[in-house]
């Protein structure tokens, strides 16, 4: 069983790379970074990732076409859409626009706390879920097998 979290982030932005790369490494997860949403549509078709950060503001293929288009492919990743900073009433319609494709959203500018918790959250997922299957795994087996 791994304990890995592959994660997956589409931006050109450096300042998003360095936040999210950084914190990656301390969380001891594997990250992979692309510039645009071609790009990751070519990464999905060979790598299972459980996290996907999305910035709005990349290039080609927008931020929603690429979500969509990725939960598609990977059902069970957690999309994380990345937005600039809005108005209180523009963060309520990117939220529920966000939510048409099953992504959580986080404002520009990104914290190393706010990176932490997602990171944490999703390793004790996958904690949880390798307990399981190894419990499955073990049921039913004969003292010697």
């Amino acid at each position: 069983m791994s304990l890995e979290v592959k994660i997956l982030l589409i931006t050109a932005n450096t300042e998003i790379q360095t936040t999210i790369s950084s914190r990656t490494v301390s969380h001891n997860c594997l990250l992979d970074t692309v510039f645009d949403g071609m790009e990751a549509l070519d990464k999905v078709k060979e790598t299972e990732y459980s996290l996907i950060f999305v910035d709005k503001n990349m290039r080609s293929l927008d931020a929603f076409a690429t979500a969509k288009i990725i939960k598609n492919l990977l059902p069970k990743a957690q999309l994380w859409i990345l937005f600039d900073e809005t108005s209180d009433d523009e963060q309520k319609e990117i939220m529920a626009l966000a939510h048409q494709f099953e992504a959580r959203c986080l404002f520009k500018p990104l914290l190393a706390s706010q990176i932490d918790i997602i990171l944490s959250e999703k390793k004790d997922e996958h904690t949880r879920r390798d307990v399981r299957a190894g419990r499955r795994s073990t049921l039913g087996k004969r003292v010697g097998d």
